[in-house]
């Protein structure tokens, strides 16, 4: 999921990307603390199987190195235990108090993990007690968001962020290549049930578009429909990873991304848009 480390680092005038960083290509279970321009001084949590970029979707401008797979297999390597992730994140809380944010992304979708509101909880209690400043965020590309366990541990974070980067099938299928039988209609209905949701767009062009005027549109019409507590709308900053194959897709300038989000604005009144 792009955006997940984001630095502050911005697209340049002429629509290039800045190389992928270290915790992009080769993520650890704990890793940072990063600066994010959404959420400050942000400590990662990737609670996937290591070298596997395990996500239900496989989008085109994703830059998480590893091993792209869908499903954990029995041979691969196991999800790591509740038992590490506490060593682990008491141990990065202890030596950096002050961080701003507590982040559950990593290399793909963190709701896969089996024991993923078990997780949350274990953050929520270790921020309480070892950095009680931080917030706790969840990135998702919300496929998962209808099982009653992902909603329960979303409903704990302080922020719970859901991908929604189109507002048609075709795009959907095109853009993040999600699960047979996905449909936005059953993303947008499933957002819409959901109270203090965040989203986050990724807009692109090139091989595939979902900033134009129509795709802008449909989008606005499913912000107004969900009305997330903000909707978040950024573009491409980190060149995809190696292994993705196929026409590229490219970042908007600075200039199309604010009229992207003035557009949205007129589509959806009343919901907070912005560009990160």
């Amino acid at each position: 999921m792009t955006s997940q480390r984001e630095q502050s680092l911005g697209v340049a005038p002429n629509g290039s990307v800045a190389a992928a960083s270290v915790f992009d290509r080769a993520i650890s279970l704990i890793y940072g603390p990063v600066q994010s321009r959404r959420f400050g001084r942000s400590l990662g949590i990737n609670l996937l199987p290591a070298g596997l970029r395990l996500c239900t979707f496989d989008c085109r401008y994703c830059q998480c190195g590893g091993r792209p797979a869908r499903r954990r297999s029995s041979s691969e390597p196991p999800f790591p235990t509740l038992e590490a992730l506490e060593q682990a994140l008491a141990g990065a809380l202890t030596a950096d108090p002050s961080v701003d944010d507590i982040c559950f992304a990593g290399a793909g979708e963190p709701t896969l993990h089996p024991r993923f509101r078990e997780a949350v909880i274990l953050a929520r209690a270790l921020r309480s007690r070892l950095a009680p400043r931080a917030s706790v965020t969840i990135l998702s590309n919300g496929v998962a968001v209808a099982k009653s366990d992902v909603r329960a541990a979303l409903a704990l974070a302080d922020r719970a962020v859901l991908k929604l980067d189109a507002a048609r099938d075709d795009l959907l299928r095109d853009l993040n290549c999600g699960p047979r039988g996905l449909s936005v209609g059953r993303l947008i209905h499933s957002y819409a049930g959901m109270i203090g949701i965040e989203t986050q767009t990724l807009l692109v062009r090139g091989a595939v578009e979902n900033a134009t005027p129509d795709a802008l549109d449909a989008l606005g019409e499913a912000l107004r429909l969900i009305h997330p507590r903000r909707a978040q709308i950024g573009t491409i900053t980190r060149a995809p990873a190696p292994a993705r194959t196929g026409p590229a897709v490219l970042p908007l300038s600075p200039a199309a991304l604010q009229a992207a989000v003035a557009r949205l604005r007129r589509a959806a009144p009343g919901v907070d848009i912005g560009a990160y």
